[in-house]
């Protein structure tokens, strides 16, 4: 399913946070994914699935959900 409002609401803030730490390998930092998911490039789908879908979506999403996310890497 979709994720709820509050539950968006609180991977953007989590995005928000790592974008003021975002180490420097990182080319550029994740757009909100509420306003940006659809125009997201290359490298931010490949460095959400990458790296930052556990401590984003961790506590947010079901764990069996989050599993199968984790498949795709």
């Amino acid at each position: 399913g979709k994720l709820s409002s509050s539950q968006l609401a609180k991977v953007d803030q989590r995005l928000a946070l790592l974008k003021l730490c975002k180490p420097f390998e990182f080319d550029r930092h994740v757009r909100s994914l509420s306003q940006c998911v659809k125009k997201y490039k290359h490298h931010e789908i490949r460095d959400m699935l990458m790296y930052i879908l556990i401590p984003v979506f961790s506590g947010i999403l079901q764990a069996d959900k989050l599993e199968n996310l984790l498949l795709l890497q």
